[in-house]
């Protein structure tokens, strides 16, 4: 009877562990697993995508460079929120180079998966995007490519805050700086830079968006509106006139004043600039067209204004 009781008992505490590690598996099957993992080098960024069980809440990727470790828990660690996008290469990796890029997930509960069989990448030279884009006078970036040496130029593209890449405005520097950006008084610009390499790499990505609110106008070349003048002192021959104009940002003009209906191509072209406004001799008694256009930064000029009559 004894040995019988024995059994029972034993059979019981088998059944209780089975149901345990039953129970045990049940809760480790909640935490995700990675199902599909997929990685490919654009340019200096990596594409990956991936597919898992249940609801992850984060991912992990690990980088190893493979000539010197393939144990992905001896790695940086990098995580990301999305099951798809893009990781920047730069500072994660060494160009021409072969990886062992590792992925897991991260569950709600702070558990993490095993982590994935790895994707063997080698990674291609690219021409590294600029950096620390900050405006202060001027926009200027650092550059990653181990001096400019190896950048040809930079292009630098910007509009109004939310544009779209491909409509905004777009300039070459040859620097690590882009001076007399044209800009409106109360706008907020967004600003990208990205490098060309000479070495055969070719562009890198953009950098951006850099957000930068304009308080003022700034830089702006148009042609000058609003044309006037006042009456400074005269005589009986001679009238001296003080000139003025409306302008957007610009700091150096031109203008000229010929006889009523004369070409604006026949008179003297002076310069003038924001200092003060220019004061011309003109001898009275007879009527006078008066034209300004503006100086651009980069030494380009607007069309002429549309004349302003000076009836004396």
């Amino acid at each position: 009877m004894k040995k019988i009781y024995f059994l029972l008992s034993l059979l019981i505490i088998i059944l209780s562990c089975s149901k345990d590690d039953s129970a045990t598996e049940q809760q480790q099957s909640k935490c995700s697993q990675i199902n599909t993992f997929n990685a490919s080098q654009q340019v200096d960024v990596l594409n990956y995508s991936i597919t898992a069980s249940g609801s992850p809440a984060a991912y992990e990727f690990v980088f190893l460079d493979s000539q010197y470790n393939t144990d992905p828990n001896h790695g940086n660690v990098i995580s990301v929120p999305n099951a798809s996008g893009n990781i920047s290469l730069d500072n994660n990796v060494t160009q021409n180079r072969t990886y062992y890029i590792y992925a897991r997930v991260i569950c709600a509960n702070g558990e993490k998966s095993d982590w994935s069989a790895p994707k063997i990448i080698y990674i291609n030279n690219y021409c590294g995007k600029p950096y620390n884009l900050i405006y202060s006078g001027q926009l200027t970036w650092d550059d990653s490519n181990f001096g400019s040496g190896t950048v040809s130029y930079y292009q630098v593209q910007y509009g109004a805050q939310g544009f779209s890449l491909g409509s905004g405005t777009t300039i070459n520097a040859n620097n690590e700086y882009l001076s007399n950006i044209p800009m409106a008084a109360q706008t907020t610009y967004d600003f990208y830079v990205r490098s060309y390499c000479n070495d055969g790499k070719g562009w890198s990505s953009w950098t951006g968006p850099y957000a930068y609110f304009s308080q003022y106008t700034q830089n702006m070349c148009s042609v000058p509106t609003n044309l006037a003048y006042t009456l400074e002192s005269q005589t009986s021959s001679y009238a001296w006139i003080a000139l003025n104009w409306n302008y957007n940002g610009e700091s150096n003009f031109e203008y000229t004043i010929v006889s009523q209906g004369a070409s604006v191509s026949s008179g003297t072209v002076y310069s003038a600039s924001t200092g003060g406004w220019p004061v011309h001799q003109l001898t009275k008694g007879y009527n006078y067209h008066f034209y300004v256009r503006a100086v651009c930064a980069n030494g380009n000029k607007t069309s002429w204004s549309t004349a302003k009559l000076i009836d004396l």
